[in-house]
């Protein structure tokens, strides 16, 4: 088998140009938008865009979803021109650029309809406002983003997808921006039916108190008992969204206050910022809103859970004048919430309130099923020093997409969406210098959309497209599936080619298929050519396969029917000569050999275990042919110089290893037990694992489906943001791969 590497390395650096960005503003499974279409201070149209590119990387097949159903992803930044990735300029006043979105950390490639993303203004020099829309459309009459001079602000957003994976940028500002663009999930595409699914719509202004859109300042009412004032206005049955939707997607921008206040908006109950209510069913908590400063304009999304009477209100707490604009960009169908990835509304609840220490960590517990994606509202106060805010599922590291910026003297309020651990728990973590006063609400949640069983998982290096995502690069630490690759039983790979076996036998590869030495021109995917793959092509030549092993250069297929193929480098072709540089860009069956029951390398010999136990073995030279290895009988399996036997003792070579008896499955160094513990050949227990079901290349799957690493590691180390494993596989250079279960 091939020998066990890191399992992860990470994605691709690049230098800093000018100075520091701030972390990336998602977190993982955060933040649901819906397009927040905030407004500018003014709703003068930007003249026409001058379009400009971003770097675009294609492709990756995604967990199946329903239409309209939320799958969220591990926060990735696709874009931070002040880290130079994606590009490396400011984006100029005026002008508009491009962002490949689908296809990149586990947004597949087609079949999406919308994107979540963290769109950032790093360090403005002036205040401005974005833009952000479907590549190719016409740029709507909204914005995504506000940002005052001198801060580094972000929002939340829900863009929709052009046919080609792509959104488009526009910087509405008098000059240049730092952008940056973080990916948190999506909204699968086609004709949503299910209660609780998505539904895009045109993005539309449904509430604008300066131009008297469906409501003005004049109709602001001193909230009863309250501090601060409340409007109400017709949501549903206009704009795009029915009446009887279960909620509406908006984003809500506040401008022209006179003061430091919150805004949010609410279902028409009465559930306003700043009042505790309760009636005869349920304690209605404040919704925390949005945080503005007077003269500044903000913007944040808002999952605004609709009545039959289809009515929202605006909360302004603290604030005896402000303008408030709402766009709508979708809604969510009316009905309980069944289906993989549709939104079930909660009255809302508070999960937390109290001080967060610096460098401190607070474990909350949800009332919402084990890995559905919680709806949030997350608000720090009393900030005394700057630093970032994260939010994640529990038990697994912080990821490096933060949640939100935190600026002493500033509170900071976002809706989030938090994907929920086994256990019913996320952390939030507070990241800087000084204490804050956090509050998190719970507004709804996703249920699950459990990514679609016997798909391929890959992470690592990528510098031949090895990853099966469709390009080359320098990889990623995010897992993501390889594309357009379902119903499948095993995988493997080494030097930078992988291979998958289908549950109807059939032999798939990508990735490395080309070699710079003249003695080797390349084939070792098997598909005829030399050409590298980026994503899986079919191995024609075998069916039936059962097992694939891989050297890098030469690889080599078992079928059921006990015979061995072989291709690229040192083929064992019958007739050649030892000096013949015989390379076949196809399967050629290997001589001599029948009735194997498995094989396995170790360069430069190859290993084949035939049914009557024996072992046989030639070289990766050409001409070299197989024979049995003396002495060794009653074998069933070989790993490395690791043999084990029928009757489930392990040997190194000849010599039998004491003590490490009823064994079922070996993994160079490391030995299965039956009852799910592992042992090194040492017949030393690796401490800490139980439960184990299957070992591969350095790990080990437990029977939860869960991922450890033991290569390299005194203690294993769980691999976090994996779907649930039903087989770990190989390894191509720095590159992993798990089949899902």
């Amino acid at each position: 088998m091939p020998k066990p590497v890191t399992a992860a390395v990470p994605g691709p650096g690049r230098p800093v140009r000018r100075r520091t960005g701030i972390p990336a503003l998602a977190g993982c499974g955060l933040l649901l938008a819906g397009l927040l279409t905030a407004v500018a201070p003014t709703a003068a149209a930007a003249s026409t865009p001058v379009p400009e590119t971003a770097a675009p990387v294609a492709a990756a097949v995604a967990t199946a979803a329903p239409a309209g159903g939320f799958v969220p992803v591990p926060a990735a930044r696709l874009l931070d021109t002040v880290a130079d990735i994606g590009r490396a300029a400011p984006l100029g006043a005026g002008r508009s650029l491009s962002v490949q979105v689908a296809g990149r950390a586990g947004i597949p490639a087609t079949g999406v309809a919308a994107v979540t993303v963290r769109l950032t203004a790093l360090a403005p020099s002036a205040p401005g406002w974005l833009a952000a829309y479907a590549h190719g459309t016409a740029r709507p009459r909204t914005t995504a983003l506000n940002w005052a001079a001198g801060r580094s602000t972000g929002s939340a957003a829900t863009v929709a997808v052009s046919a080609d994976g792509r959104i488009d940028l526009t910087n509405l500002g008098g000059r240049p921006v730092d952008l940056a663009v973080d990916v948190s999930g999506y909204f699968a595409a086609g004709r949503v039916t299910a209660a609780g699914a998505f539904v895009p719509v045109t993005p539309a202004r449904s509430l604008d108190t300066r131009a008297g859109i469906g409501a003005s300042r004049a109709d602001w009412a001193d909230v009863p008992a309250g501090s601060g004032r409340t409007l109400s206005w017709q949501l549903a049955g206009r704009t795009g969204v029915p009446l009887g939707a279960g909620a509406a997607v908006v984003s809500l921008t506040a401008t022209n206050a006179t003061g430091p206040g919150r805004v949010s908006a609410v279902e028409s109950d009465g559930r306003h910022a700043g009042i505790d209510r309760v009636d005869e069913l349920t304690a209605v908590v404040p919704v925390r809103g949005l945080a503005v400063d007077a003269g500044a304009a903000a913007t944040d999304l808002f999952v605004v859970p609709l009545a039959a009477d289809g009515l929202a209100t605006v909360d302004a707490a603290g604030l005896d004048s402000v303008d408030v604009i709402v766009d709508v960009v979708g809604y969510l169908r009316g009905g309980p919430a069944t289906t993989p990835g549709s939104y079930q509304p909660l009255p809302a609840a508070r999960v937390r309130t109290g001080t967060v220490a610096a460098g401190s960590t607070t474990v909350l517990r949800l009332p919402v099923p084990a890995g559905s994606t919680a709806v949030l509202t997350v608000d720090a106060g009393d900030v005394s020093a700057p630093g970032a805010l994260f939010a994640y599922p529990h038990g697994t590291r912080r990821p490096s997409a933060a949640l939100g910026v935190l600026a002493a003297g500033r509170p900071t309020a976002t809706t989030a969406l938090v994907r929920v651990s086994t256990g019913g728990t996320v952390d939030v973590a507070n990241v800087s210098g000084g204490a804050v006063d956090l509050t998190v609400d719970l507004l709804g949640y996703f249920r699950e959309c459990a990514p679609s069983p016997r798909t391929v998982w890959s992470w690592g290096d990528n510098t031949d497209g090895q990853l099966g995502q469709g390009s080359s690069s320098a990889g990623s630490s995010v897992p993501a599936p390889v594309a357009a690759l379902r119903d499948v039983r095993a995988v493997d790979g080494s030097g930078r080619s992988a291979f998958a076996i289908r549950t109807d036998g059939s032999l798939w590869a990508w990735g490395k298929n080309s070699n710079d030495d003249d003695a080797f021109s390349g084939g070792q995917l098997g598909d005829g050519t030399a050409v590298d793959r980026w994503t899986p092509v079919r191995v024609r030549t075998v069916h039936d396969v059962t097992q694939v092993v891989s050297d890098g250069e030469s690889t080599y297929a078992l079928q059921a029917d006990g015979t061995v193929w072989s291709w690229g480098a040192g083929t064992a072709v019958p007739g050649a000569e030892p000096d013949d540089p015989i390379t076949a860009s196809e399967p050629v069956r290997v001589a001599g050999l029948g009735s194997v029951v498995s094989i396995s390398t170790d360069y430069p010999a190859v290993y084949a275990v035939r049914g009557d136990g024996t072992v046989w073995s030639w070289r990766q030279f050409p001409g070299s042919v197989p024979a049995p290895v003396a002495g060794l009988t009653g074998i069933r399996a070989v790993s490395g110089s690791t043999l084990l036997r029928t009757d489930g003792r392990v040997q190194v070579g000849t010599a039998p290893v004491p003590g490490l008896t009823n064994i079922t499955a070996i993994d160079g160094p490391y030995a299965l037990r039956s009852d799910g513990t592992v042992w090194t050949r040492d017949a030393v227990q690796v401490p800490g694992l139980t439960g184990v079901r299957q070992l591969g290349s350095g790990h080990a799957v437990t029977s939860t489906g869960a991922l450890w690493r033991l290569d390299g590691a005194s203690v294993p180390q769980r691999v976090d943001r994996l779907p649930r494993i039903a087989a770990v596989a190989g390894t191509a250079g720095s590159a992993m791969f798990v089949v899902s279960g």
